[in-house]
């Protein structure tokens, strides 16, 4: 998965007690006093539901929008907003959106060449056919980028950051419109090259299956403050809340549980004998998963509970032992 180095790393981008919203706004839909920092090498994922300050915060550090109080520093030099600085953004700092822009009248390979102005010719060549069969888009090289579909747009837009690898990249929700094969290749030739270039990446999404694939630390951030940070296992195994919790599936309390897990999921439990057993549910409901079924029901303090089972359980069955599987992640 991820892993540890004791080279001492630079920081990157540091962020102190930032504090944002957006003018004339009847609500609240900014950033209330953030810090964190991200170093070289890293992969840091900002996750929350929409609405939660995810895409506001990458305004103020790619530098769209002024903050109302606190600093960024990038690189160790502060960033400013528009009332300071008319340009956004910092040399060697890239920010992939969802807003795709390309060179309409350009090819493919000369959209990604274009980014690599300053390297030979070369290279140029070497560095383009590589993003194109990252992002394949081989086949589509000597095509126009207005001839293009939306989902190769996308896909070109992403080379074109990629091109010249940044120190750091930002990445605000762009894979919308990838396959999931795509994306899952996509975002670990991305960490791979972060770690590579001794660069970081911070992106922000809603999608918790890619925080825990690709990052070093998750962010969990909620109306505009960060609830929860550690690691994908800490967040994923340990979280502070149903709410956390939930953003990674299907996960309930149950009161008394033995042991230090204090939020379970279903995939945390198996049946087992009465003697063995930490919890005992009535059966409600069965649904079948696809690849299992979803058994559901409650214990004696009326806790919702459900589990997975490979095998369909009989309707004349009522009740089940569970307990916890064998070699789930302890807390350290």
């Amino acid at each position: 998965m991820k892993t540890k180095s004791t080279e001492k790393l630079q920081v990157l981008l540091q962020v102190e007690s930032v504090s944002f919203n957006y003018p004339g706004q009847n609500s609240f839909r900014g950033l209330r006093r953030v810090s964190f920092q991200i170093s070289q090498g890293q992969f840091v994922s900002i996750l929350g539901k929409s609405g939660s300050g995810k895409t506001s915060m990458l305004k103020c550090i790619f530098g769209i929008e002024d903050v109302i109080e606190g600093k960024i520093f990038y690189d160790g030099e502060q960033v400013y907003g528009p009332s300071h600085q008319l340009l956004p953004g910092r040399l060697g700092m890239s920010l992939v959106s969802q807003d795709f822009y390309v060179l309409e009248n350009h090819t493919v390979t000369e959209n990604i060449t274009d980014k690599l102005s300053g390297f030979n010719d070369n290279y140029k060549l070497k560095r383009s056919a590589e993003l194109l069969r990252v992002l394949q888009l081989s086949p589509f090289e000597n095509k126009k980028a207005k001839e293009l579909s939306s989902g190769q747009r996308q896909r070109l837009s992403i080379a074109r950051a990629l091109a010249d690898f940044p120190k750091l990249l930002l990445l605000d929700e762009p894979f919308s419109n990838l396959d999931a094969g795509l994306k899952d290749l996509l975002l670990n030739y991305i960490r791979k090259e972060a770690l590579k270039n001794k660069s970081a990446v911070l992106m922000v999404t809603h999608h918790a299956e890619d925080t825990l694939k690709f990052s070093n630390e998750i962010l969990i951030l909620k109306d505009g403050k960060f609830i929860q940070r550690g690691s994908p296992e800490q967040i994923y195994f340990f979280p502070k809340s149903l709410d956390t919790a939930r953003l990674f599936g299907k996960a309930f309390r149950v009161k008394n549980f033995p042991g230090q897990l204090k939020i379970l999921r279903p995939e945390y439990l198996e049946e087992t004998a009465a003697y063995d057993s930490q919890i005992k549910i009535q059966i409600k409901d069965k649904n079948f998963c696809g690849g299992c079924f979803e058994i559901s029901g409650s214990d004696q303090e009326k806790n919702l509970v459900s589990f997975y089972s490979n095998q369909q359980i009989s309707d004349e069955r009522r009740e089940v032992f569970l307990k916890l599987r064998e070699g789930l992640l302890r807390k350290p």
